[in-house]
């Protein structure tokens, strides 16, 4: 089982915590000593509570072929559609307070981008599952 620790607020994993080491003279080298209870997230610069969140049962990878549908305004595509653009994200499955965090968004992607995004970010979440809404393949 792999674990992310998240931000509670605006799910990035770019978080931080304070802590002491400990210097191990037979190592030569610092130890991890204490992790403090002060928890911060660089992205949206919170004060916050992380989230562990399981690799395999609590992350999702969806990978969304995405259409014109009025004025600036897009939607997922449905299976008889070409995708103008895909977008590509890590989310969480619906946490205890059912809301739902976004890790990582790569928006308006070429076919060929959002496989490579896919296939970079699988190197990272190996056990994330995946869900894919393509549309027709052309």
């Amino acid at each position: 089982m792999k674990t992310h620790i998240i931000c509670s607020q605006c799910g990035s994993t770019d978080v931080y915590a304070d802590a002491t080491a400990r210097w191990n003279v037979l190592k030569g080298e610092w130890v991890l000593g204490t992790v403090h209870d002060d928890r911060y997230c660089d992205n949206c610069g919170a004060e916050a509570d992380l989230i562990e969140v399981d690799e395999a049962e609590g992350l999702e990878i969806q990978v969304s072929g995405m259409i014109a549908d009025g004025e600036n305004s897009f939607r997922l595509v449905e299976d008889h559609e070409e995708p103008a653009f895909f977008d590509v994200m890590v989310r969480t499955t619906a946490l205890e307070s059912g809301d739902i965090l976004t890790l990582h968004e790569f928006d308006d992607l070429t076919r060929p981008e959002a496989d490579k995004v896919l296939n970079d970010l699988l190197f990272i979440f190996r056990t994330t599952p995946i869900s894919r809404f393509l549309g027709k393949r052309s």
